[in-house]
């Protein structure tokens, strides 16, 4: 799969679950984890601004946020982020998250065959 295709799903999932954007309803969450999903969301933005010119900070864009992604939605699922459960449509959009975020790393660590 293409990966601007996966980038756009990973950044429509963090948009999804974004409080007052997208599904997500809880409020009253922590400054600090809010802050945190910038991270994913931020370095997915740049990797898809940045695969129409420059491949080497993509990968590295992309396979940061797709990590910051696996391990913030991981986390919200088991409930560690906040203390409330998110709803079935978040949790929905957090499993997407994860699966974008996998073929993310998957595409962005493969091996290149070296030219002979």
């Amino acid at each position: 799969m293409n990966l601007r295709v996966l980038l756009v799903v990973l950044l429509a999932a963090l948009v999804a679950g974004t409080p007052g954007l997208g599904l997500e309803t809880r409020t009253g969450g922590s400054v600090l984890v809010g802050s945190l999903y910038a991270v994913p969301f931020l370095g997915a933005l740049g990797a898809l601004i940045a695969s129409w010119r420059w491949p080497r900070p993509t990968k590295w864009l992309a396979w940061i946020a797709a990590a910051s992604a696996i391990v913030l939605s991981a986390l919200d699922l088991l409930g560690v982020t906040d203390p409330q459960r998110p709803p079935v449509a978040v949790a929905v959009v957090e499993i997407i998250a994860i699966v974008a975020a996998l073929g993310i790393v998957a595409i962005t660590t493969r091996a290149v065959a070296r030219p002979a």
